[in-house]
């Protein structure tokens, strides 16, 4: 896995000191390395089929969080490019 610039500057502006977001960070890793496919959708503005969304499952003591992923079949990896925390 990963990670753009973008996703880090985000990610540690918006979830750095919610210790639970580190902890689906690093169960989103296992898991993308497994099977990328296996924990997201596919985002429907991209066609391509290599644009997909993570969405946190519904924890009380954090708000919801998106993942924007790329996947990258060629060089067997995801990409994690953006995240927004609602």
């Amino acid at each position: 896995m990963t990670l753009t610039p973008l996703f880090e500057r985000a990610f540690l502006k918006r979830a750095a000191s919610l210790s639970s977001c580190w902890e689906i960070l690093d169960f989103l890793d296992q898991s993308i390395r497994a099977d990328p496919r296996s924990v997201g959708e596919p985002h429907l503005g991209f066609p391509e089929g290599n644009i997909w969304i993570y969405e946190s499952p519904p924890i009380e003591r954090i708000p919801t969080f998106y993942i924007l992923y790329r996947i990258d079949d060629e060089r067997g990896r995801a990409i994690l490019c953006n995240f927004v925390l609602c």
